[in-house]
């Protein structure tokens, strides 16, 4: 088994994905759009992070910096 089939494999015997999973942060101040993107990303072999706030990614830059950030372009309070 490669990748893709060894998650899916772990994944359906309740497995966690592994600890080295790419991390995304999601950050949408409106939070239906990170409630069907975040589950689908971790189906899909990603640790997520759902943020709705700026305040909250300059948070987890700090101590958990994701390696991509999917970002609300029209984010309240924050340019």
């Amino acid at each position: 088994m490669h990748g893709r089939e060894l998650l899916r494999f772990a994944l359906s015997k309740g497995v966690a994905p592994p600890v080295s999973a790419p991390h995304l942060a999601i950050v949408d101040d409106e939070v239906e759009i990170t409630r069907l993107l975040a589950p689908y990303l971790e189906r899909h072999g990603f640790r997520v992070t759902a943020l709705h706030n700026g305040a909250a990614l300059l948070s987890l830059m700090e101590s958990d910096p994701p390696a991509l950030v999917l970002l609300d372009l029209g984010l309240p309070g924050e340019d």
